[in-house]
């Protein structure tokens, strides 16, 4: 029994000698901060780790000494390197930034049919050319498109009216949300500024049901402001 325990410890310590353990750091090639939260793969053992907050990261009781990193991280380039760990006990990692460029998409309807076939029927008005009479409202500024007029009963209220319906059969959207204003009551106007907008779409036909069973009139979607170019200036 007394052999059988020096064995089993003789192993143990034979095992815990040979294991390596690996520190590292991942940072930015370009502005050489940390990287928080890469991935850290281990080929051999099919394993990994997480780097810190400071982009730091620990690999303990590593069999061998050549091991195969694979780093990754969100918006990098993927490393492979391979270590040599009997001689390297700690290195610094260098992820270069991957960008990726997306083309302009444009959405178009078919214009090759008349007006009055055609199942899309989408307005679109900036606000600098409805603005030309300077309107003290939006809803005054919107009911210059042909086809849209307004129900006012006082100054700074505006029911917007689409081919003869207001109200609840009126969709309005604005930051990519739904705005539940002008349905209610008479003295309820639009409920939506002018300030941050750039154009406005009035939607009419067949496609404003997309935007809800209720949209019968038509719809108003209102479009944000462009952010400003990186080379000028907006306010």
């Amino acid at each position: 029994m007394g052999k059988f325990f020096i064995f089993i410890s003789f192993l143990f310590y034979s095992v815990s000698g040979y294991s390596q353990n690996f520190t590292g750091k991942v940072l930015d090639e370009n502005t050489k901060s940390s990287i928080p939260f890469a991935s850290v793969y281990i080929m051999e053992i099919q394993t990994g780790e997480i780097t810190d907050l400071n982009g730091e990261f620990k690999i303990s009781n590593l069999i061998g000494s050549n091991i195969n990193l694979q780093i990754s991280s969100i918006g990098y380039k993927t490393l492979n390197v391979r270590i040599n760990t009997s001689k390297i006990k700690s290195d610094t990692f260098y992820l270069e930034p991957s960008h990726i460029d997306l083309d302009e998409v444009v959405i178009s309807g078919a214009l090759s049919d008349i007006q009055s076939e055609n199942v899309i029927n989408i307005q679109s008005k900036t606000l600098v050319s409805l603005s030309t009479t300077s309107p003290l409202t939006l809803a005054t500024a919107v009911s210059q498109i042909p086809g849209v007029d307004q129900i006012t009963t006082a100054s700074g209220i505006g029911k917007p009216v689409i081919r003869g319906l207001t109200g609840n059969r009126v969709v309005v959207y604005a930051q990519g949300i739904r705005i539940e204003n002008q349905q209610w009551g008479a003295e309820h106007g639009l409920g939506v500024g002018e300030v941050g907008i750039e154009k406005v779409e009035v939607i009419k036909g067949p496609a404003s049901l997309l935007y809800g069973a209720d949209a019968l009139g038509g719809v108003l979607y209102f479009i944000d402001e462009r952010y400003a170019t990186p080379e000028g200036l907006g306010g």
